[in-house]
């Protein structure tokens, strides 16, 4: 990647212009829409990737230039000891043992998101009218949030748009299009729209080195927070499903997601039907049945650290690094303009102090 410095463009304020003028356009006219097997309607976007560079015009990649200099001279070391996030808390990597992940994942990651709802209403992303920031729906803003982070680190991005499972809540689409991926990615990270990262220069190989996520991980997810009704038949913590890490190669992960898929025939996991519409619907499958099967393949992660968000006030589930707007879900947005905005503001006050004059003996006539 250059540096910013290196892209012809003067000015910062012309960066800017061009920053927030296409951003939006830019997302929506790389994104060829076509169908594909198992009942999905896949929009794919492969920054840099097969294909992309006839699909766009050179307007749009240039967009995309500017997009990784904003954020390049941030982006933090995969293998950097400690990180400080945005509350001023500080996250060390451990030193009991060699970090797992010492060079980046590249196209070999799979940022994913998938929905069965429509997101064809104005300012969607499926809208016949490219959105304006002015009427961005959040959701839309969340999914553009997720391909957004992945460019900045140069992970693979694709949006299932996944037709409705008969007799089942929408959410289990998420399992079968995530188990489609599994033989094209070494890894796969599903998103829901109200989930945002909270830090865009922060890479996941440092994230996984801070988890351990090892080559026996299969599947990670966050746990809910330990509160009213989540909770398994055995009292134990649900896991939630709005970030999951699939590692394809390790033990087991193909049977995680053949028994998930088949659970509630109830065959298997007699009982495990009523999660086909009873919520928590997919997360209570994982929760009560799949993980007792394949706990040692299934890492569950805090919830201060990849779930919940400060605004709901409970203090193990704050989002640290990943945020999941339950109830907030407009929330998504303003998440959004956070991170475009921290790849603006440092070149903004790098800008601003070479203006700066200052004159100590300054009188007043």
């Amino acid at each position: 990647m250059r540096h910013l410095t290196s892209i012809p463009i003067p000015r910062v304020a012309a960066w800017l212009l061009v920053f927030g003028t296409c951003l939006l356009v830019f997302t929506f006219s790389q994104l060829p829409t076509h169908l594909v097997q198992r009942s999905f309607h896949l929009v794919t976007f492969s920054v840099d990737g097969p294909g992309s560079v006839n699909s766009v015009p050179q307007s749009t990649h240039n967009v995309l230039d500017i997009l990784r200099a904003l954020y390049q001279s941030s982006v933090v070391d995969i293998d950097a000891s400690s990180f400080i996030d945005l509350s001023g808390e500080r996250h060390n990597l451990s030193t009991s043992e060699p970090l797992r992940f010492t060079s980046r994942l590249g196209k070999r990651l799979l940022i994913l998101d998938v929905d069965t709802r429509p997101l064809d209403g104005e300012g969607q992303v499926f809208s016949t009218d490219a959105p304006r920031w002015d009427n961005l729906h959040y959701l839309s803003a969340g999914i553009l949030s997720h391909q957004l982070f992945a460019l900045i680190h140069g992970y693979d991005y694709r949006f299932i748009r996944a037709k409705s499972w008969e007799g089942h809540y929408g959410t289990w689409g998420k399992i079968a299009a995530t188990a489609s991926m599994l033989s094209s990615y070494d890894w796969i990270v599903t998103l829901d729209a109200d989930v945002a990262f909270v830090h865009p220069h922060l890479p996941l190989e440092w994230l996984f080195n801070y988890w351990n996520i090892t080559e026996a991980t299969a599947l990670a997810t966050a746990l809910d927070p330990a509160a009213g009704a989540n909770f398994d038949s055995k009292h134990r913590v649900l896991p939630n499903t709005g970030f999951m890490i699939t590692q394809p190669a390790a033990p087991h992960a193909k049977d995680i997601y053949d028994a998930w898929s088949e659970c509630t025939k109830g065959e298997r996991y007699p009982g495990c039907e009523k999660w086909k519409l009873q919520y928590f619907h997919e997360q209570s499958a994982l929760g009560e049945f799949i993980r007792y099967e394949f706990g040692e393949n299934i890492k569950e992660l805090p919830c201060r650290d990849a779930n919940g968000c400060p605004e709901v006030n409970i203090p193990e589930c704050t989002g640290q690094f990943l945020r999941h707007y339950w109830s907030l879900k407009h929330m998504a947005k303003e998440q959004f303009a956070s991170t475009l905005m921290q790849g603006v503001m440092p070149h903004l006050w790098d800008q601003w102090k070479v203006n700066v004059e200052v004159m100590d003996n300054l009188t007043v006539a």
